[in-house]
């Protein structure tokens, strides 16, 4: 319950548009009670969205999807954007060639997420390595 209240509160900061309170408060979320998945989406998106590209890239850190489920290919994404945010440009490939896979024939909704996860593929394989 503490868990659950603490997202809860970390939700509505986010909701009011207080991102530096929400940041504040989804970094305290114990990764060890629950792997709520979608909470760590969140918190990752929230954190690339600040700027804080290694503290998204915590959010996976250890962690995945307990099981098959559509939340893997959002966990996989935003995976590979962190990953991309910090240079770790083989595993971006990874999670982005995931993506791809998992969504080729995905329904309409999906689509952009295909799409943003190949343009990605594309860019980050065109690119010389360092």
């Amino acid at each position: 319950l503490r868990y659950g209240r603490a997202a809860a509160a970390a939700y509505l900061s986010l909701a009011r548009g207080d991102t530096a309170r929400a940041v504040a408060q989804f970094r305290t979320l114990p990764d060890t009670i629950c792997s709520c998945t979608y909470d760590r989406i969140t918190a990752a998106q929230l954190f690339l969205a600040r700027g804080l590209d290694h503290d998204a890239l915590r959010e996976f850190a250890g962690q995945s999807p307990r099981f098959a489920s559509p939340t893997e290919g959002f966990w996989r994404l935003e995976r590979g954007r962190a990953f991309e945010a910090v240079g770790q440009r083989d595993s971006a490939v990874a999670d982005y060639g995931f993506v791809v896979q998992l969504w080729q024939r995905a329904d309409p909704e999906l689509q952009p997420y295909v799409n943003e996860a190949k343009g990605a593929l594309a860019r980050l394989t065109a690119e010389p390595r360092p």
